[in-house]
């Protein structure tokens, strides 16, 4: 089997596909938490020095999910096709369904982190 010569950038964009998903999800998390923390604060400065952390990581959600969106966009250019006409369709049908509900989830969690973060 022949190795492609970008193959390692192949394996890098999916990597990073990977990772910012992960960190989408994180920053998502850290919005919340942080959010909950500076809405029990006594101390109003506190709570407004929280505030600002709270927009820093909402604006890394969006990085994220825009590094997400752009590196499976790549990733699609170097999709490899299944080897039979049925596990074509399988994977097909299975990616749409995936995509759709990750989707949804993407547009679901920025929205909370803005509405959170920007209250």
């Amino acid at each position: 089997m022949a190795v492609r010569k970008n193959a390692w950038l192949i394996i890098l964009n999916d990597f990073a596909h990977d990772l910012f998903s992960g960190f989408w999800l994180s920053c998502v998390v850290v919005v919340y938490l942080i959010s909950r923390v500076a809405d029990g604060l006594p101390d109003p400065a506190a709570a407004l020095a929280l505030r600002a952390v709270l927009g820093t990581f909402f604006w890394f959600v969006v990085v994220s999910l825009a590094v997400v969106m752009v590196t499976g966009g790549l990733r699609s250019l170097t999709y490899r096709p299944p080897q039979s006409d049925e596990e074509a369709g399988v994977k097909k049908k299975l990616l749409i369904i995936k995509h759709a509900v990750l989707g949804l989830a993407f547009i679901g969690g920025t929205w909370f982190a803005y509405s959170v973060a920007y209250p």
